[in-house]
């Protein structure tokens, strides 16, 4: 029986050891985005090394409208970790729909663009 209460409290101890992490709540970097953009969906952490070499957090909104369009898109941000500016820039790329003869072929209308953010060696996906 005491073998068994040992056991318990071992595995509680262990446990609580598993569970506890860091969160450092001093140095905070909050970005914030359009409400119901769902604006933070996926991120990813990239080094640009040209012109200059920065930290950038590529954060996913895909319920975001792309440079004041009525489409929702989605757009990727490309937010600067070493300012202390709260605000993103969107990273430009192709939004229009292809059409050939007059007939719509691709929309991008409600695509989610960028609800995968992921980066290898210099291909973003």
């Amino acid at each position: 029986m005491a073998t068994r209460w040992y056991v318990v409290h071992l595995c509680s101890v262990w446990l609580l050891q598993i569970a506890a992490f860091n969160l450092d709540t001093t140095n905070v970097l909050q970005r914030n985005g359009d409400p119901g953009s769902l604006f933070g969906f996926s991120v990813a952490f990239h080094q640009q090394l040209n012109p200059a070499r920065r930290n950038l957090l590529l954060v996913g909104a895909p319920r975001a409208k792309h440079q004041n369009q009525v489409n929702v898109t989605g757009v990727v941000y490309k937010c600067d970790l070493t300012t202390t500016s709260e605000h993103c820039q969107p990273i430009e790329f192709d939004d229009k729909d292809a059409h050939l003869y007059g007939r719509q072929l691709i929309t991008k209308q409600s695509r989610w663009i960028d609800s995968t953010t992921g980066k290898r060696k210099n291909v973003y996906f």
